[in-house]
């Protein structure tokens, strides 16, 4: 059983802490429990009735309303929610539930539901982002441990592999796909992969924190039309050495996918390496 603080609930639910007494105080929305040493804090129970709750109350709700609601009526009322980003939150909340107590299968069956509703592609960029994006919230304020992010990360690997797997072999293109040494935040790069594979690329994968040489000598050894890179943890400077060595590789075409932080690094590019913006530049670039 999870234990979480009113500074933790807020982190979850996105209400602050002093709106959340209130709502405990006035409508005996939340029932803490307290420690041997009468610390308050609450389990997953209440946490879980918290995001439903704001859910309906970020929908437009009132709070009192909604907090008069027993857990039945409470749960009807979450699964007739039809607003478009209100359910991925729901499905982003669904997710962290599981992550917090360990729940793998709960997990994949949740992920498994998710790509039957709205597909594999919607999954990863409307749910998985901003699941992943909290998940690094958490981890930095210490509300989720390490194990915990390497359990969900692993099996959303998983999920991605074996949906590439599926995939026909209906090769027109080629591409190698790889993360500069030291880069291992590979979620990103396996999906870009799936993406590639779906439109007729045959794609060379080379993975997380690949020596530059080891990817340019794939590229001189084989015909290659793209070559596709980004990069999370480098600065200006170590981007731009990366550029010089990324620009002799033989490749018809060179793309480097450039995130919103380093939009402001003004970077200097090299004439045979294009810049993206993440998944939408991706489908643009590999869509006929």
């Amino acid at each position: 059983m999870g234990k979480y603080s009113i500074k933790d609930l807020e982190q979850l639910s996105g209400v602050k802490a002093h709106t959340l007494r209130i709502w405990e105080k006035r409508y005996k929305l939340l029932k803490p429990e307290r420690t041997d040493t009468n610390i308050r804090f609450y389990n997953d129970d209440e946490l879980r009735k918290l995001l439903n709750v704001t859910l309906l109350y970020n929908k437009g709700e009132k709070i009192s309303k909604v907090a008069s609601y027993d857990h039945a009526q409470l749960l009807t009322a979450v699964k007739e929610i039809e607003d478009h980003h209100l359910l991925n939150r729901s499905r982003v909340d669904d997710l962290t539930m599981a992550s917090l107590v360990y729940d793998s299968i709960r997990f994949s069956q949740l992920y498994d539901q998710f790509v039957e509703e709205i597909g594999i592609e919607r999954t990863f960029v409307e749910v998985l982002l901003p699941f992943l994006e909290r998940v690094g919230l958490l981890w930095l304020s210490e509300e989720m441990n390490p194990s915990q992010e390497h359990l969900i990360s692993n099996l959303i690997r998983q999920k991605i592999i074996h949906a590439i797997e599926q995939l026909p072999n209906n090769y027109k293109k080629s591409a190698i796909l790889f993360l500069p040494e030291g880069e291992y935040h590979e979620l990103g790069l396996l999906f870009f992969s799936y993406l590639f594979k779906k439109h007729g690329f045959h794609v060379y994968y080379l993975g997380a924190s690949v020596p530059i040489f080891h990817a340019n000598e794939l590229s001189s050894i084989k015909d290659i039309d793209i070559i596709l890179t980004y990069s999370v943890l480098k600065g200006k400077e170590e981007l731009e050495s990366f550029f010089t060595h990324l620009k002799e590789f033989k490749s018809k075409e060179i793309y480097f996918i450039e995130s919103k932080n380093q939009t402001g690094y003004l970077l200097k590019y090299p004439k045979n390496i294009s810049k993206l913006k993440g998944y939408e530049g991706v489908l643009q670039l590999i869509k006929p």
